[in-house]
């Protein structure tokens, strides 16, 4: 689904929601401000509460692509798991 219909989307569910929609878009890093612009005023028209933007790159350990995760090593319980009755 492209950016600006995930926004259409999510506008078009706020008016059936009670409580606030945030959309996050999740953008290539060679976006330009124009798009941007139109992604918020689009939500913003739509009736999205908020609006999150991330562009590839832009914060550390957000968005990186193709990378296979490790698998976490199972913790031990402080306490027993098991319900007795």
């Amino acid at each position: 689904m492209d950016w600006l219909s995930k926004v259409k989307l999510q506008g078009a569910v706020q008016k059936w929601v009670d409580h606030p929609i945030s959309v996050t878009i999740n953008l290539p890093d060679d976006v330009n401000e124009a798009l941007v612009g139109k992604l918020y005023l689009e939500a913003w028209e739509a009736g999205c509460k908020g609006v999150t933007v991330y562009s590839d790159g832009s914060r550390s350990g957000v968005l990186i692509a193709n990378e296979t995760k490790e698998e976490t090593k199972e913790t031990s319980v402080p306490f027993s798991t098991k319900r007795t009755i």
